[in-house]
């Protein structure tokens, strides 16, 4: 019964933690965008190079029982899921809109879904917990105002946050299932897409202009490739190989 009542405190601990976490501001500024019609898509794949690593469980989910397979590196007939690739330089004369639709986190059997989230700075996250049992999230960013730890139970609902400075790679985790881990990535602009299952990207509506691309992995690390995107396409294809 002592250990039952530690575990509520904790737990009440910890809500009251998250009820700190504040909802949604959009301060003003200046919105200066491309010229119309002059963009390109830039599309491409994210290949994996040599022996990809053998899967492996890391650990069970109370509940369920289900064992929580290794997503560190998800490689898939030679292409490699979960890579950020994002504009990393060139864009400094326009400023963006904000996004406001909320990106979502989920917890389910113990996984975040996803494993890898890219969100525009402010724009709303929306963390749920879709198990039948408590999770605690520590949403660990290194910045100043932008980490947060809160405890989702499964009646709760859900809580929202925002990164509201450019960020890459925030670790998400929860400090119950010590297995479970996420990244967050936060930019200041609209131009970056996480490579899917099949490893393929695709970034929409580049303005024309000399830019310095980047891929980043959280396990495999980063390349970069600079890019010219004039007018005489519909498209640019690009390919990032990573390896063991």
């Amino acid at each position: 019964m002592k250990r039952l009542t530690l575990s509520l405190a904790l737990v009440s601990l910890l809500i009251a933690c998250s009820d700190k976490i504040e909802g949604p501001v959009y301060p003003e500024r200046q919105v200066n965008l491309p010229p119309i019609g002059q963009t390109r898509t830039i599309s491409g794949h994210i290949r994996f190079a040599g022996t990809a690593p053998k899967s492996r469980d890391i650990g069970v989910c109370q509940g369920s029982n289900l064992p929580i397979p290794n997503q560190e590196v998800r490689v898939e007939n030679g292409k490699l899921a979960d890579v950020l690739v994002y504009i990393k330089s060139g864009l400094d004369k326009y400023t963006f809109p904000y996004n406001k639709t909320p990106a979502v986190i989920d917890q389910i059997g113990c996984i975040f879904e996803p494993h890898v989230l890219a969100v525009q700075t402010y724009q709303p996250i929306t963390i749920k917990n879709s198990d039948p049992m408590v999770h605690n999230i520590n949403f660990g960013s290194k910045l100043a105002g932008q980490s947060f730890v809160a405890t989702l139970t499964p009646s709760q609902g859900s809580i929202t946050h925002q990164v509201r400075k450019e960020e890459i790679g925030i670790n998400v985790t929860c400090d119950i299932h010590a297995f479970m881990l996420m990244y967050v990535h936060a930019l200041p602009h609209p131009f970056f897409c996480v490579s899917k299952a099949d490893g393929t990207f695709v970034i929409t509506d580049l303005p024309y202009g000399e830019y310095v691309i980047e891929a980043i992995h959280a396990k495999l690390g980063k390349q970069t490739k600079k890019l010219v995107v004039t007018q005489g396409g519909a498209s640019t294809s690009l390919e990032f190989v990573f390896g063991s």
